[in-house]
């Protein structure tokens, strides 16, 4: 048996920029699209986040795969202080420290402690994943008593 892994990085900690909604103001409801248009969110790192503006701080980054029939899965470590959604072309993938009834006024059950990732996979056939232009987003869900927004994720094709 063989495994074999990528060396394609489509995201990585401290080094890519993330579009960022923080505000008070609701976020669109198609928010976790391809189609959606984030021309109006901030463009930042993930040290820049600063504080929450709200309970919910929401993040997207534009994925590119380059033949799909290439990759299998994208393997996602994300660090967190709260609570952490994940979608990948609007599907649910994972979620960290969440009631499984959340909105975007629901905190987070319990702290993070942001220096130990958590993990997850994406099967990419089941997601809806394409050549070109894909999507992952985040929903970061502060603990009662936090405003610090810490998040930062990186990905990888296997």
């Amino acid at each position: 048996m063989t495994t074999m892994f990528s060396s394609v990085i489509p995201f990585q900690i401290e080094y890519d920029s993330w579009k960022l909604w923080n505000k008070q103001e609701a976020v669109a409801a198609d928010w976790t699209s391809v189609s959606f248009d984030d021309a109006a969110w901030e463009t930042k790192k993930a040290a820049e986040f600063g504080n929450h503006m709200g309970t919910t701080a929401y993040v997207r980054h534009e994925v590119t795969i380059p033949a799909i029939e290439d990759y299998y899965v994208l393997n996602v470590r994300v660090k967190y202080t709260g609570g952490v959604v994940a979608y990948f072309n609007g599907r649910l993938v994972a979620r960290f420290n969440l009631a499984d009834d959340f909105e975007a006024d629901t905190e987070a059950t319990a702290a993070h402690d942001a220096t130990l990732f958590s993990k997850f996979h994406v099967v990419l056939p089941t997601v809806g994943a394409v050549t070109g232009k894909n999507v992952m987003a985040f929903e970061i869900h502060r603990v009662a008593g936090q405003s610090e927004l810490v998040f930062d994720a990186t990905g990888v094709f296997g």
